[in-house]
């Protein structure tokens, strides 16, 4: 047992659980994780996000990703949701591993969803966006695969018969 030196009361001190709502904070993630869904039929995405900057630097938000889910349009959200991180971290290609998305900072608004079955209020994640001047890495192949083609040579157009139409 430690004495603290002082008297605490918890009860002062107000809970500031929520990330503030409607404003982009750059973030960056911290760690992740995959776990199983509560009922184990599907895999859920944890992500560990850090603001880096804003009006909380240093807090933590944890998003929780449907990326495998019996319910398609709880997947759905999820994998859109994935979608616009690894766009706004400038991930291109396929993802296999969610540890290219750490250390990467990036832009995020909240919302709060309400409390609702026990649960209490909570922060989450309503878009996503790359930082403003920050060019994300494309690597060359990407470059290559968008690059325009040449448009094909038009074939001159087939005489019509009689003449030009003005020449009639």
């Amino acid at each position: 047992m430690a004495q603290l030196g002082m008297v605490f009361d918890p009860n002062t001190v107000p809970k500031d659980d929520l990330m503030p709502e409607g404003v982009w904070i750059t973030m960056q993630i911290v760690a992740s994780s995959v776990d199983p869904t509560k009922k184990g039929d599907g895999q859920i995405l944890v992500l560990r996000m850090q603001a880096i900057d804003g009006p909380i630097p240093g807090k933590v938000h944890f998003e929780r990703l449907n990326i495998i889910n019996a319910n398609a349009t709880a997947q759905s959200i999820a994998q859109r949701a994935l979608k616009d991180l690894c766009d706004a971290v400038g991930h291109v290609g396929v993802l296999t591993n969610s540890e290219a998305l750490h250390g990467k900072p990036f832009q995020a608004k909240f919302k709060t969803r309400p409390a609702d079955s026990g649960y209490a209020a909570q922060s989450q994640v309503s878009a996503y966006q790359a930082i403003s001047g920050f060019a994300p890495h494309v690597p060359p192949q990407a470059y290559a695969a968008a690059s325009p083609q040449p448009a094909a040579q038009a074939a001159p157009p087939a005489a019509r018969p009689g003449g030009m139409p003005w020449g009639r």
